[in-house]
Formats: structure tokens, C-alpha cells, sequence
């Protein structure tokens, strides 16, 4: 078990490699531009603050940080997704802000239709990525069919068919289906009387 009292910060290149199990962190690790945190089913007893990388397996593995993770807009999360088991997984204690690049790397596989893959497990999620960067995809990969959301502290992702599941909170899915003639014809009478009342407060409470 490696115990740090204080701070524990990673700069110029430093390396923090397959995390021991308990790794105690009293206060806070802090991993600077170019430090690098990799996982190996380990653990991290404290808060983490992220501007460099987090790779939290090792091909692939579960990574455990029992306080908040927070990804700074310079950093980079990089996950591992080689088989319907065999991914990387993020648990959180406390709270994850999400923020910086998101990479997803296939190593070559491509997932099943409906197969879901649950990236994190967190308490509470805010913020966004910047960006997501697929890497080492298959010939052929589609990732327009990707779906990703948050729900009940898990962070999904699916290779959906075209008519395949919903993720709560996917703002890709958004297919709406076509309306019946009856529904047209309600619209119409709701859009009238909407333009009696258009002067009145609306509330969607």
C-alpha cells in the first residue's frame, strides 16, 4: 500500500503505473500536463484532479477512485474497449466532472449490436468532453450507431441498431415517428386555440 499524507502531483512526464490496491490518498493526487496515471485493477483512496492522461487498465482493467475525479479541459481519459467483458470501467466515489477528450479505443473490435458497455460508475456526473476520439477501429465501423448516456450513475455505451434500444439522456436518439392523420387533425385544433391564448404564461411544471 503506497500512503501519501499531503498531495501526491505528477509533472513533467511522470508516470503513475498500474495504481496499487488502497493506494491511500489523504488529500488529493494532482496529475499535471504530460503526467500519466495507468490502472491495473487498482484503487485510489482520495480525490483526483486530472490535466494530463488516465488510462485506468491494463489491457483493459477497472480502475477505483473512492473521492471525485476531475477532468481538466487539457486532459485526456483513454478507454479500452476489446471485447463484450474485456473494458475498461471507471468507479467513483464521489463526484466526476467530465471535460478534455474522451478516447475511446477499439484495438480492432467491433461491438455487437445492443451490447452495452458501462464505462463509469459514478455517484453524480457533470460537465462535458470537449471532444471524443475513436481510435483503432475496425474496417467497416460505423460509429454514427454509437449511443451514449448517463443513467442511474452509469455511464453507457451501445452499439445500437437502427431500431435498436434508447439510452435515457442520448440526445442522439431522436427519431420521431410519423403522425396519424387523426393526431393532425388534433394538432391543428391545439395550434388554434394556443393562438387565443398566446398571450398566457405557460408553465411546464
Amino acid at each position: 500500500m503506497l500512503e501519501e499524507r499531503g498531495a501526491l502531483a505528477l509533472d513533467n512526464g511522470g508516470v503513475l503505473g498500474k495504481v496499487p490496491l488502497g493506494m491511500d490518498m489523504s488529500s488529493r493526487l494532482v496529475v499535471h500536463n504530460y503526467g500519466t496515471v495507468s490502472g491495473d485493477d487498482g484503487r485510489i483512496d482520495g480525490d483526483v484532479i486530472n490535466y494530463g492522461l488516465i488510462s485506468p487498465g491494463n489491457s483493459p482493467g477497472i480502475l477505483t477512485i473512492t473521492g471525485d475525479l476531475t477532468l481538466k479541459n487539457d486532459s485526456v481519459l483513454h478507454m479500452e474497449i476489446f471485447g463484450p467483458t474485456a473494458y475498461d470501467q471507471l468507479i467513483i466515489g464521489g463526484n466526476f466532472v467530465a471535460g478534455g477528450v474522451l478516447e475511446l479505443d477499439f484495438g480492432g473490435y467491433t461491438p455487437g449490436f445492443d451490447t452495452a458497455y458501462d464505462l463509469f460508475q459514478v455517484s453524480r456526473m457533470s460537465g462535458n468532453f470537449s471532444e471524443i476520439r475513436y481510435l483503432n477501429l475496425a474496417e467497416n465501423f460505423d460509429t454514427d450507431l454509437l449511443s451514449r448516456g448517463f443513467d442511474n450513475g452509469i455511464f453507457r455505451l451501445i452499439m445500437a441498431s437502427n431500431d435498436g434500444p434508447v439510452i435515457p439522456g442520448d440526445p442522439g436518439n431522436n427519431a420521431v415517428p410519423e403522425p396519424s392523420s387523426g393526431l393532425l387533425i388534433a394538432l391543428g385544433g391545439l395550434a388554434m386555440l394556443m393562438l387565443r391564448r398566446r398571450n398566457s404564461p405557460i408553465s411546464l411544471i
